[in-house]
């Protein structure tokens, strides 16, 4: 259903609102990238980075559900539909590179479970993925100003 061009949820009438749906799960997420980028030894990079690849699932598949975020976008911007495709196909990418890594530290870590200091590549390693991340979520945040706020004036 719409109203004025803009996609009404059939069951509830409310709008989607990125507040409730995408704000906290990416609030979330930096949250767990700033333990990760604090970590300074191996055994607690693994311990807080373990739940990343999970959330990440977790988060992406939220986005690209049938009516989600995803599919609000597209309807509200369908001008930037290439951008949004990209920050679709960009999910399986990071998903790939933070289960890589993920798998990396935990071989690392088996061969050598003291703590000790983290080495330069994979301070590299995690440092790369983390950026990733940051300019992924920030591209989508573009997004929602763009989408709920600049075009509707705000929320409310």
């Amino acid at each position: 259903m719409t109203t004025q061009g803009k996609r009404e949820w059939s069951d509830s009438g409310a709008r989607f609102d990125p507040a409730e749906h995408v704000e906290p799960a990416h609030g979330a997420l930096r949250d767990r990238i700033e333990a990760i980028a604090g970590a300074t030894t191996e055994d607690v990079l693994v311990r807080v980075m373990a739940p990343l690849p999970e959330m990440l699932r977790q988060h992406f598949a939220l986005e690209e559900q049938v009516d989600g975020f995803y599919d609000d976008l597209q309807l509200r911007l369908p001008s930037r539909a290439p951008e949004l495709d990209a920050l679709r196909s960009e999910h399986g990418e990071i998903l790939e590179a933070c289960d890589a890594l993920s798998r990396q530290l935990k071989e690392r870590m088996n061969a050598q479970p003291t703590a000790r200091e983290i080495c330069d590549d994979t301070k590299k390693d995690v440092a790369s993925l983390l950026d990733r991340i940051r300019r992924h979520e920030h591209r989508e945040s573009v997004m929602i100003g763009d989408a709920y706020y600049t075009d509707e004036g705000g929320r409310g």
